[in-house]
């Protein structure tokens, strides 16, 4: 796995959504490109295999190697009445603005389903997701409890960002899809189709693994066979011979999921 053009890749996917509060933008990551000066080799990831893991450890590398961005803290876990009442992604003291800054990152791939975009753990919305971000991690660190409790330590906020990226999934059988679908979404973001498992004969498939999904191989690099229906037991990314994505499902989602 090559960290440093998974880290590149990153630099070029589009924010997932727009006009939202906090949501930096796709030039704000192209500016932030400039601040990073990374060493020829990145460290090993040795990370859990959920991509959300990997994804937030890139973003780390891209802060440990960057001029204008000095990485305080990541991973802080708030307590309240302890009890765990949420975690902090990052703080980042801004060297050219000297402020404290807070961020949250996640990379989330979304289904176009009953009028929504959708996990494929059908309780993950994509608004829902959003607005959590938006309403309570980033809000955190605007509590009495950090301000009491985590203030002294850290520093008072200033600047307070969200980093949303990802890709989008269109149904094969939709042929009208439904404009407010579009409203949130970023027009650049990534679009695949999805499709049950028993829509797959007559397609030439190969599985990606969930670290694949941000810097998909090539079809022609994949050892792997191609897919067939008895494979999909759960969901799973592929590409075809044209490199196209799709997010094929098991054939009683979303019953089942």
């Amino acid at each position: 796995m090559d960290n440093k053009k998974n880290l590149q890749a990153l630099f070029t996917l589009p924010v997932l959504t727009q006009h939202i509060p906090y949501q930096v933008t796709d030039s704000w990551i192209k500016a932030f490109k400039y601040t990073v000066s990374l060493p020829k080799d990145l460290p090993t990831y040795t990370g859990s295999n959920r991509l959300g893991f990997y994804y937030q450890w890139l973003w780390k590398q891209s802060l440990q190697h960057n001029h204008q961005y000095t990485l305080i803290a990541e991973e802080i876990q708030i307590q309240q009445d302890k009890q765990t009442i949420g975690a902090i992604d990052f703080l980042i003291y801004n060297n050219r603005t000297h402020q404290l800054e807070h961020w949250e990152v996640a990379i989330k791939y979304y289904l176009e389903y009953g009028g929504l975009w959708v996990g494929s753990q059908i309780h993950d919305e994509l608004t829902k997701k959003t607005n959590r971000m938006i309403q309570h991690q980033l809000q955190l660190t605007a509590t009495q409890t950090y301000q009491n409790n985590y203030e002294r330590q850290w520093g008072k906020i200033e600047k307070r960002r969200l980093i949303l990226q990802g890709m989008i999934f269109q149904s094969q059988t939709s042929s009208n899809h439904d404009k407010k679908l579009l409203s949130p979404l970023n027009p650049r973001v990534p679009k695949g189709q999805w499709i049950h498992a028993k829509e797959i004969r007559n397609k030439k498939l190969k599985p990606l693994t969930k670290l694949e999904w941000l810097n998909p191989p090539l079809f022609s690099e994949i050892p792997t066979t191609t897919l067939t229906p008895t494979d999909i037991i759960k969901s799973v990314q592929a590409v075809d011979l044209k490199e196209n994505r799709w997010f094929i499902l098991p054939n009683n989602w979303p019953n089942q999921a």
